[in-house]
């Protein structure tokens, strides 16, 4: 599920100013981070049921100013993610 929803932003977002990637320290990781020239996003994929957020925790406390989105079971469902378009979602 996590490649869909990274191909869902990368297929919405060519040339547009923004990073995609994703992030890791120790074992704490966070799906993708969406940095735009006015935001940083840190986005989670949770699917099958997955509620721990502690590497989204994590990445927050490290950068404060970040965005949290969570996409899937305890978030936006991925069916309304994927219909709706990211511009809508995601400020640029």
């Amino acid at each position: 599920m996590e490649n869909a929803v990274g191909a869902s932003l990368l297929n919405e977002f060519p040339g547009l100013p923004y990073d995609l990637y994703y992030w890791r320290k120790g074992n704490a990781e966070v799906d993708f981070v969406l940095h735009t020239p006015e935001n940083t996003w840190a986005l989670e994929v949770k699917s099958s049921g997955m509620k721990t957020v502690n590497g989204l925790r994590q990445f927050l406390s490290l950068y404060p100013q970040a965005k949290p989105f969570i996409i899937g079971d305890t978030g936006m469902p991925l069916e309304e993610f994927f219909q709706t378009p990211k511009q809508e979602l995601f400020t640029l």
